[in-house]
């Protein structure tokens, strides 16, 4: 039945953590995506800056190369031939020009390495010519620089290859161009114009200004394709497996499902009639039971022990006796004045204080104390402190009375019976299924019954099913008998029921 609980439990929590993982990895890549789209933003910018102080080296060798040609075009009034060697040398001598030209109204001279130029003078403006959308920029037909916005004057022709190999492969991704007034120059040598977005960063020095330009679907492409984020897609599963994975044991869900149990009070007590020598009622004991509302009655030996281990037993058991209480006291009257009822409780609840605010509890609902009875079982190790006897003298002062369950199997059975005063000794199922064979088990039992005996202690004894057995423990001697024999567990109702058709 607890496999059908815990199959339900992964169930869940596997769909849990793996819906979480999803949102997880999604928040992850969206993350990722924006740190390392911070970073490039942040990247593209320092690199804009640093290649606009490189064009600003570029085009200051054009204004120089500009300005000292000019300082001889004031007395340009002879013929190209007598300047052409000082152009020449100029351009020679000059990084990043590839020619200088000397202008008036009548006549333009140009250097040596070039004959013409494709943009006259009239579409100047600024210090910049003025760049015309599709226009495919060479050596020949380039980026002119004026030093004189008046027709007459002189101007130089910047290397176009020298300035486009400044923001050729800037990037994996985007473009960068050169804007100059309405005109944008690409490293393919085109003035054109674009869309996209854009990060743009300004000259302070001329009026030009370096954009790069790109598309968001660009920018994921990169993004994915980057090392980092191959690195984070890899590991990320491994992440989300160990995540899943985690707290996914068997006892780890059973303790969360049997939490839940709690809260929702599907903890039920069954109550087993406990028959005296003489055919009355004196005593029961109470015995949890699991109630799932799924997976109906789970056997106690697939949690009680979970329970015990994780201190979850001692919720439980408040939670039984207060049900208990509530109900038993509506027939108090009925009950016969010698009648307890007992409880299992671990070693840990029994040296905890609060055994005493749950026994309180209980009582609160009785006139006598003597009613409620405490079975610890001797498979448990009940600590010898000052704090554990001081507890069992508080309860013993309410009346309570105190059972070792399972005598004879566990702990320091002697040292039990001397230390903590228990009234009532319970001799475990596993010695009656052997009685009358002859066995060892028949010797361990009567030894058992007769110690009971002799320390004036009422002995019980579990398990009994058979006519045999009965007479077997009967005659040697026992107080009590438990067992199928006489009745099943029994719902808190149908215990109610039975005793007042049995009587007690």
């Amino acid at each position: 039945m607890v496999q059908n609980i815990l199959f339900d439990r992964k169930r869940l929590f596997y769909i849990k953590r793996i819906l979480f993982s999803i949102v997880f990895l999604v928040v992850l890549t969206l993350a990722s995506f924006t740190y390392q789209s911070k970073n490039i933003y942040e990247t593209i910018n320092l690199s804009l800056n640093k290649k606009v102080i490189e064009l600003n080296n570029i085009v200051r060798a054009g204004e120089v190369a500009a300005i000292r040609a000019g300082t001889i075009s004031k007395h340009f009034i002879n013929g190209c031939y007598t300047y052409q060697k000082y152009l020449d040398d100029l351009v020679l001598t000059t990084r990043y020009i590839n020619g200088v030209v000397l202008a008036n109204d009548k006549e333009e001279c140009y250097s040596s390495n070039i004959s013409s130029i494709s943009l006259s003078l009239p579409e100047w403006k600024g210090d910049f010519f003025k760049l015309k959308v599709g226009q495919a920029l060479n050596p020949i037909d380039s980026i002119l620089m004026v030093s004189d916005s008046k027709r007459i004057g002189s101007y130089s022709t910047l290397d176009i290859y020298t300035l486009l190999n400044v923001i050729d492969q800037f990037y994996d991704f985007g473009t960068v161009y050169i804007n100059i007034n309405d005109a944008y120059i690409g490293s393919n040598h085109f003035v054109e114009h674009f869309s996209g977005q854009t990060i743009i960063v300004e000259s302070s020095q001329y009026p030009y200004s370096l954009v790069f330009n790109y598309h968001y679907y660009d920018l994921a492409y990169y993004l994915f394709s980057s090392s980092f984020f191959l690195y984070s897609l890899f590991f990320s599963p491994l992440v989300v497996y160990f995540f899943i994975n985690f707290g996914c044991d068997d006892d780890a869900l059973l303790l969360k499902e049997i939490k839940n149990s709690i809260k929702l009070h599907h903890f039920v007590p069954y109550i087993q009639p406990i028959v005296s020598h003489d055919g009355t009622i004196k005593h029961a004991e109470v015995l949890v039971r699991w109630v799932h509302p799924k997976f109906g009655l789970i056997p106690p030996d697939d949690f009680i022990l979970l329970a015990e281990e994780s201190g979850l037993i001692i919720p439980i058991t408040e939670q039984i006796m207060e049900v208990v209480a509530n109900r038993l006291c509506d027939i108090e009257h009925q009950l016969s004045p010698e009648f307890s009822i007992s409880f299992n409780v671990s070693a840990s609840h029994l040296g905890c204080p609060s055994i005493v605010s749950s026994c309180e509890n209980f009582l609160s609902h009785f006139s006598r104390g003597s009613i409620l009875c405490l079975e610890l079982t001797e498979r448990e190790l009940l600590a010898n402190t000052d704090l554990t006897l001081s507890l069992l003298a508080s309860i013993r002062a309410m009346g309570v009375k105190l059972a070792l369950d399972d005598f004879g199997t566990g702990f320091s059975t002697l040292e039990s019976l001397m230390n903590y005063e228990f009234q009532i000794v319970k001799i475990d199922k596993s010695f009656v299924e052997r009685v009358g064979d002859k066995s060892a088990s028949a010797h361990i039992v009567d030894s058992l019954i007769e110690l009971s005996q002799k320390m004036e202690q009422t002995c019980i004894v579990e398990g009994v099913e058979t006519e045999d057995q009965v007479h077997y423990f009967l005659s040697r001697g026992v107080d009590a008998i438990q067992g199928y024999f006489y009745s099943k567990p029994l719902t808190l109702e149908e215990f109610i029921r039975y005793i007042s058709q049995k009587g007690i």
